[in-house]
């Protein structure tokens, strides 16, 4: 075989071999690679690039490393300014970052991303970013912004993109509900409730947990809305209590932490109708005999729709009736009554819900009507010429009889004649039809009459007149001998027209039909009738009779018995009313036998010898008898008296008096028997008031309002109540019973239980203090079962099996345990001590000791920058104990207690404090937090900060004294902006450049301006004033000075213009100092120092004297004055 040489191959090695055998990329002829496409070198292990670059650039495995101005595959292309960017997008929008993408593009090298607020056009900020989306963050919640998005690379900068607009969401952690409750309605449930339902407003997405619902209602457009709280799951209330009948609007509104959402639309609802009120003003009115007008005004209160009334009359006598009408009616007529009768009328008001309250009752009388016929009529013969006829009134009433018309005739009158009549008066139930014709019949009847007209005639009735009668007896008298007899006497008929067989005495007691008989012999002329009613008016007549008849009636007589005892009180009746107290009621004793002055009510315990007596007025008929004993038999009776006396009483009633009360047991007291009962003795009431049946013990331990009640037996006297809390003061109270019901409770008795080992504290809870020390706080056992000594508090870590022991006292609820591992958990448990032992441990708490607090920070330094700024620099604490968190920086005005903070992150090694006093000094110090809370601080660096102008003095006020002075007050600036020097107060005239000033020490508050003008305005502000300068001035405030005297006259001349006269003449003074008013003249006579004046008006400039004294010399002067008075005299010039 042959070993071919290198660089030869084949079996003969005749032919050329390729290097690498064209690492398998190409064939090898003739020992030359022809490379496959994309690849290249002599052994085609390098791979090519397109067009080989075109000669601008380097293939380096295959790609094209292009110059710099040349692109594309294969560097054919011109590099450009990048085109626009497209497809910007946008995701994950929050409340402040949003991430804008894009398609990416060739040839650039990075991009220029650029947003801004769409309401703020002016500028752009940029972000240069290398890849083809960025989240853009620190932006503002609830805003819209504007994107673009420019290419860039070494060409330059492309064009922007379009501009893609977002809003970001909504930071709702602080706001109220966006969103209304939702189908807010109400329905109504019944005449004083409505429900009103709704469902949870749509909220977005992040909003805070609602706290609940506001409901809010009221009458439609009537007053304040009343409003109650709801939870947030509930979506319904019932609202009670409405006024029936009543429509109402409401509304609804979610809450949270940060406040009310918005309202709901507004809704009404009605509650449903009730039952109405009473009609009012309800009146009635007889019409006629039958018929009655009733008219009444609707109900106050209609709670619904009046759909009728009903109208109940009822008769005093009779069965009760109704009347319905429709709703809108407000009277009716009411019909087929019965005449002259007294009926009660109400009305009732009536809705769907059905028949409401009964209006006032109102009685009314129909009127009279024609009355019934008398009944019962009699007619006797009393002799053959007079008719005796009786009768009854009618047994219907209806009205009051006036009269009686009795009718008679002959019974042969034929039927067309009238008969004859006789009118009786209304009180005489009979009637003596005399003249008649002896031996006749006679028909008769009677009518009644009121003042409706006469009623029916009663049945005909028939009698006969007899043969000859005597006449009447003369000088009929009568005189009452005593209360039960009259003394009668007559004198014999004139004519007796036969034998006088006697005389009959007629006599009966008026108002009463009874007539009684006392026949006496013929030779008679007097007779005592006896056995009458006392006090009693008896008419009588007198009648002789023969065997014809009886004769005439002598003249009727009316005679009264004399008083006597009244007979006793009828239909007496006890009724008892409580348990010391009945009523006994009575009527009129059937004989009163005169005028009744008064009652006596006797009564007594029936066991009791004498009668305890009651006057009462004549008019009353009960009386109530008070202060009686509960339980007992009474016997009581009345009795009746006039003028003769006392009456007998009535029959005796005995009457039980109602079971009273009992008093509150006596000696009451109580004892602890042990940790679970005590026993409490008592003594019966003194007075039971009926029989006892048994007592009541309430029981109630301190601070509960849960009171416990035994009943034991009546003739217990002691009771032992167990299963008490231990050691533990009940208040006790007894009292007994009867059938009437519970007495009087005793007084409070207090008695404590003793005492027991006590239940476990409460509210066990445990709190790392530092990485040391741990709070432990519990409250007292609610069941202390005696007096807490002590309490063992018991901590051990989760690793350990064993307790470590604290004692704390009676007193203490809190214990700090000290000197433990930092970051440890620990297990805490506490028990309660008393004098019998240690109670039940509680529940135990697990808490874990928290990492430490840092050092104070290091190098603190702080520097006055300006009058309201301080720079404060430092260094991280040696020891930060932890992950810092932030800064605190404290700063506080020198000597106050007022300390404000500012707290900056981890990374922050100074900041500048703004928005301090001018020239104070502060005490700033600061400290370093971790997680585990505030560290020590750095000791207090004392800077002052330079000093400023200071603000406008503060209620300036200016007020003219004078005419030449003004006082000027106000109160020091509010901010001095430094140590305060004083005041520059800034005056000038109006309407003039000048401007005076005058200084104030910084002490003061007011200045007096001098010197001024009188009757002018002056412009006045203030400023103060520091070592920085002036501060912020007043406002302007203008004041006038009053009317001052004028200066003296100018360029007076006098001028004699004949021997006797001068002429003097002047100038206005240089200032008038107000309005002028006038001149003076003054001519002084040197001789005899004899002045004169002449007063000029305010437009005269000279004055002619004619009454000068020849070769006289004078001294003359000239004034003006004004309101406030005379201005100063010119200079005298001599004449």
């Amino acid at each position: 075989v042959c070993q071919c040489e290198p660089g030869f191959e084949g079996p003969t090695c005749a032919s050329r071999s390729c290097p690498g055998n064209c690492a398998n990329r190409g064939v090898c002829i003739d020992g030359i690679c022809q490379c496959e496409p994309g690849f290249t070198g002599p052994d085609c292990s390098s791979t090519s690039c397109p067009n080989d670059c075109f000669g601008r650039g380097v293939c380096v495995d295959g790609v094209c490393q292009c110059e710099p101005g040349f692109v594309g595959e294969d560097c054919s292309a011109e590099l450009t300014i990048p085109a626009p960017i497209s497809g910007v997008y946008t995701r994950d929008i929050t409340i402040n970052s949003v991430f804008i993408g894009w398609v990416e593009e060739d040839y650039v090298d990075k991009y220029l991303l650029e947003y801004r607020r769409t309401n703020e056009l002016n500028g752009w900020t940029e972000i240069e970013v290398f890849e083809p989306g960025h989240t853009v963050t620190g932006l503002a919640s609830a805003t819209e912004y504007q994107f673009r998005v420019s290419g860039v690379n070494a060409k330059g900068r492309g064009q922007p993109s379009d501009v893609v607009e977002i809003a970001t969401k909504e930071d709702l952690s602080s706001i109220p509900p966006k969103g209304a409750p939702q189908s807010a309605s109400a329905t109504t449930r019944d005449a004083s409730s409505l429900l009103v339902q709704w469902q949870a407003p749509v909220l977005p997405e992040g909003s805070p947990e609602l706290l609940g619902y506001k409901l809010f209602w009221r009458k439609v457009g009537e007053g304040e809305y009343q409003t109650v709280e709801v939870g947030p799951g509930e979506l319904s209330y019932i609202l009670m209590g409405l006024d029936v009948f009543t429509e109402y609007e409401m509304y609804v509104l979610a809450f949270n932490a940060n406040g009310d959402g918005p309202n709901s639309d507004t809704f009404t609802a009605m509650t449903a109708e009730g039952v109405p009120g009473a009609p009012g003003g309800v009146l009635g009115q007889a019409v006629d005999s039958q018929s009655i007008r009733v008219e009444w005004t609707p109900p106050e209160s209609a709670r619904g729709v009046i759909t009728g009334y009903k109208i109940a009359y009822q008769p005093e006598e009779g069965a009760p009736a109704e009347a319905l009408v429709p709703g809108s009616d407000t009277s009716h007529l009411l019909t087929g009554l019965s005449p002259y009768t007294l009926y009660t009328i109400y009305v009732v008001a009536r809705t769907s819900q059905g028949e409401g309250d009964r209006s006032d009752s109102v009685t009314v009388r129909t009127e009279e009507g024609a009355p019934a016929r008398p009944i019962g009529v009699t007619a006797n013969a009393l002799d053959a010429q007079s008719i005796r006829v009786m009768w009854q009134e009618p047994d219907v009433n209806r009205g009051t009889i006036t009269a009686y018309n009795v009718y008679y005739q002959p019974a042969s009158t034929t039927a067309n004649q009238e008969p004859r009549k006789q009118t009786v008066r209304p009180n005489e139930l009979f009637s003596l039809l005399s003249a008649l014709q002896p031996a006749t019949e006679y028909v008769i009847s009677v009518a009644a009459i009121t003042s409706a007209g006469e009623g029916e005639r009663s049945d005909k009735v028939t009698a006969q007149t007899s043969a000859g009668v005597p006449d009447a007896p003369g000088n009929f008298a009568a005189e009452a001998v005593d209360s039960t007899s009259i003394q009668v006497s007559w004198e014999p008929p004139a004519d007796t027209r036969g034998e006088l067989q006697g005389y009959k005495i007629l006599y009966r007691q008026a108002g009463k039909e009874d007539v009684s008989t006392a026949e006496v012999a013929p030779v008679a002329q007097y007779h005592l009738l006896t056995e009458l009613q006392p006090f009693t008016v008896y008419l009588l007549t007198l009648v002789g009779f023969t065997e014809g008849g009886e004769g005439e009636t002598s003249r009727k007589v009316t005679v009264q018995t004399d008083e006597d005892v009244p007979g006793p009180p009828q239909d007496v009746a006890v009724e008892p009313i409580d348990s010391t107290s009945s009523r006994v009621a009575w009527s009129p004793p059937a004989e009163p036998n005169g005028i009744i002055q008064g009652y006596r009510v006797l009564y007594k315990d029936s066991n009791a010898a004498e009668y305890r007596t009651e006057e009462v007025e004549p008019t009353e008929m009960s009386y109530v008898i008070s202060e009686m004993i509960p339980g007992t038999e009474y016997v009581i009776a009345v009795l009746a008296f006039t003028g003769a006396g006392d009456g007998p009483p009535s029959s005796e009633l005995a009457t039980q008096t109602e079971e009273g009360v009992p008093q509150a047991p006596v000696s009451v007291t109580a004892e602890g028997i042990d940790s679970q009962s005590f026993r409490v003795s008592w003594q019966p009431p003194s007075q039971t008031n009926g029989v006892l049946q048994g007592y009541y013990i309430y029981y109630t331990a301190e601070g509960s309002n849960e009171e416990q009640r035994e009943d034991v037996g009546p003739t217990d006297t002691f009771f032992v109540a167990s299963g008490l809390q231990p050691f533990t003061v009940y208040t006790i109270t007894l009292s007994g019973y009867t059938g009437a019901g519970e007495g009087a409770r005793t007084e409070e008795a207090r008695v404590q239980t003793l005492p027991g080992v006590p239940g476990s504290p409460a509210g066990l809870s445990a709190s790392a203090v530092d990485p040391q020390t741990i709070r432990v706080e519990w409250q007292a056992p609610e069941q202390p079962n005696g007096e807490i000594t002590g309490y063992n508090i018991y901590y051990r870590t989760t690793e350990s099996e064993q307790d470590a022991l604290q004692q704390a006292g009676a007193q203490d609820t809190f214990l700090l345990l000290t000197g433990l591992r930092p970051f440890t958990e620990y297990i805490i448990t506490v028990s309660g001590l008393t004098m019998v032992g240690e109670g039940q441990r509680s529940d135990p708490v697990t808490v874990q000791t928290p990492a430490g607090a840092p050092s104070s920070p290091m190098d603190v330094e702080a520097t006055a920058v300006d009058f309201q700024s301080i720079r404060v620099s430092w260094q991280p604490p040696s020891d930060p104990n932890g992950n810092l968190v932030g800064y605190n920086i404290y700063y506080t005005i020198q000597g106050t207690t007022n300390t404000n903070q500012q707290t900056v992150g981890p990374e922050d090694s100074a900041y500048v404090i703004e928005g301090l006093q001018p020239a104070t000094q502060y005490v700033i110090t600061l400290s370093a937090f971790t997680e585990a809370g505030e560290g020590e601080r750095a000791d207090e660096r004392v800077v002052t900060t330079l000093t400023g102008v200071p603000g406008a003095p503060a209620s300036i006020d200016a007020t003219a004294v004078d005419p030449t002075s003004i006082r000027v007050e106000w109160q020091p600036p509010t901010q001095t902006g430094g140590t305060l020097l004083g005041y520059k107060i800034y005056y000038q005239l109006v309407g003039e450049d000048g401007t005076s000033t005058t200084d104030v020490e910084s002490t003061e508050t007011s200045r007096m301006l001098t010197e001024l003008q009188p009757f002018s305005q002056y412009i006045i502000w203030l400023v103060g004033y520091t070592d920085a300068g002036e501060g912020e001035r007043t406002e302007q405030v203008t004041v006038q000075t009053p009317e001052g005297v004028p200066t003296p006259p100018r360029d007076v001349v006098a001028v004699p213009t004949s021997p006797t006269s001068a002429t003097v003449n002047w100038q206005p003074p240089i200032q008038t100092n107000g309005n002028l008013l006038g001149y003076k003249v003054f001519y002084r006579n040197t001789i005899d120092d004899k002045v004169t004046v002449a007063e000029l008006s305010p437009s005269d400039l000279s004055h002619t004297n004619v009454d000068i004294e020849p070769m006289t010399e004078y001294l003359i002067s000239v004034l003006a004055y004004t309101a406030q008075g005379d201005g100063p005299q010119s200079e005298a010039v001599a004449l």
